[in-house]
């Protein structure tokens, strides 16, 4: 139901406020390829996968350069 559903800004410190395991389904959309550094990114990808439950899922959306030149589309 609409009312269990969260959206989280996060700042550069890269640490979900929320506890682990809290989530059955973790989406994210468009965000991880406007991560700058690696090290970065290895940090919100631990994040993602540390509040989602055991057994839960991860859906991950990124635009690839392909995509870009393809007015948005994904191509691949």
């Amino acid at each position: 139901n609409r009312e269990s559903i969260k959206f989280l800004a996060l700042n550069d410190k890269n640490c979900i406020p929320l506890a682990s395991n809290t989530f059955d389904i973790v989406y994210s959309y468009a965000v991880l390829q406007h991560i700058s550094t690696t090290s970065s990114l290895k940090v919100a990808i631990s994040e993602i996968c540390r509040v989602t439950k055991e057994g839960g899922t991860i859906k991950v959306q990124c635009r690839t350069p392909s995509s870009f030149s393809s007015g948005g589309r994904y191509t691949g």
